[in-house]
């Protein structure tokens, strides 16, 4: 188990800490670095059952459904996506 830390806005994970200690610790940095109080922590295994769900894509080149993370819709990790197919 671990701690998440995420864009309150976007929802968005930009890092991972083993610990509480060091997740508040990074987050109070990444605010610094913001100017303002847009990252947050959570509980890995609460941030996956809320934020990080798995949803269904089609896949552009074959046309069947693929499941991802949420997270990884839009990105380069998602088959539906030319940046998929040309990296």
């Amino acid at each position: 188990m671990g701690y998440i830390i995420f864009h309150i806005n976007s929802k968005r994970s930009v890092g991972w800490k083993r610990t509480e200690r060091g997740a508040k610790i990074s987050v109070a940095a990444w605010n610094r670095r913001s100017g303002a109080a847009n990252y947050a922590i959570m509980e890995e295994d609460a941030f996956n059952a809320v934020y990080n769900k798995q949803v269904t894509v089609k896949n552009m080149m074959t046309g069947k459904d693929v499941y991802i993370n949420a997270q990884d819709v839009g990105g380069v990790c998602d088959p539906s996506t030319e940046r998929y197919w040309s990296m």
